[in-house]
C-alpha cells in the first residue's frame, strides 16, 4: 500500500504533534470556548491517528480496493477539516498573540511609571538636599562675613590701643 501520508511514522509523528498542540493549548489557562472545541477536536483526530496506526499496523498488508476507496475518501475529508482547524487555530493564535502583545505593552507602561515615580521622588528629596545645603552655606558665609568684621574691627581696635600706648610711651 503506497501512501503519501499514512505510514507508521508519519502516524506517530503527527500523534505527537496533535498531542504537543493540545499541551500547548491546555496550558492557555482562560481559554475561550474555541480553544476548548479547538482541544476537543484535536483529541478526536489524535485517536483516530492511533487507531489507524493500530488498523495499519494489524492489517497494512491486507488492504483490499475497498479499504484503499474508505482510507481515500477518509483522507480527502481528513485535509478538508484540518485545513478548516488551521485557519480557525492560525486565527486564534493571531489574537491570542496581539492579546498577549497588549498585556506585555501594559505591563511595560506599568514599569516605565513605576519607574518615573520612583525618580521623580529621587529628584525631589535630592533637589530638597541641595536647597538645605544651599542655604547651610549661605548661612555660613553670613557667619563668615560677620566674623572678618568683627576680626577687622577687633584688629582695628588692637592697632589703635597699640598706638596709644606707643604715644602715652614716647610721652612719658
Amino acid at each position: 500500500m503506497s501512501v503519501t501520508f499514512g505510514s507508521v511514522g508519519d502516524i506517530i509523528s503527527v500523534c505527537l504533534l496533535v498531542k504537543d498542540l493540545v499541551t500547548a493549548l491546555d496550558k492557555a489557562r482562560g481559554s475561550k470556548a474555541e480553544y476548548q472545541a479547538a482541544i476537543r477536536d484535536l483529541w478526536i483526530l489524535e485517536r483516530v491517528l492511533l487507531e489507524i496506526e493500530l488498523i495499519t499496523k494489524q492489517h497494512g498488508s491486507e488492504a483490499t480496493p475497498e479499504l484503499r476507496s474508505l482510507w481515500e475518501t477518509a483522507n480527502q475529508a481528513f485535509r478538508v477539516e484540518i485545513a478548516g482547524t488551521s485557519s480557525s487555530l492560525q486565527m486564534l493564535l493571531v489574537t491570542a498573540s496581539i492579546t498577549l502583545l497588549d498585556v506585555n505593552r501594559k505591563e511595560m507602561d506599568d514599569k516605565f511609571d513605576e519607574a518615573k515615580r520612583i525618580n521623580d521622588t529621587a529628584n525631589s528629596a535630592q533637589d530638597a538636599t541641595l536647597e538645605s545645603i544651599k542655604y547651610r552655606i549661605e548661612l555660613a558665609n553670613q557667619n563668615i562675613e560677620a566674623g572678618n568684621s568683627v576680626l577687622g574691627k577687633f584688629i582695628e581696635a588692637l592697632r589703635l590701643k597699640w598706638l596709644r600706648q606707643l604715644g602715652s610711651e614716647l610721652k612719658s
